[in-house]
């Protein structure tokens, strides 16, 4: 694995871990979700999931 994909993979888990905190409520992430186009009510649905 090179320098590169390491740190690939390394931004890939900040942000599904980020995307993962939002949609359970741990953080205020509004923009970050707005960003990715899902609205409020998704994001609580993906939470009780």
């Amino acid at each position: 694995m090179s320098l590169f994909d390491m740190f690939k993979a390394t931004a890939s888990i900040m942000s599904q871990n980020r995307l993962l905190e939002a949609v359970a409520g741990q953080v205020n992430e509004v923009r970050f979700l707005a960003y990715l186009d899902i609205a409020g009510d998704m994001a609580k649905r993906m939470g009780n999931s």
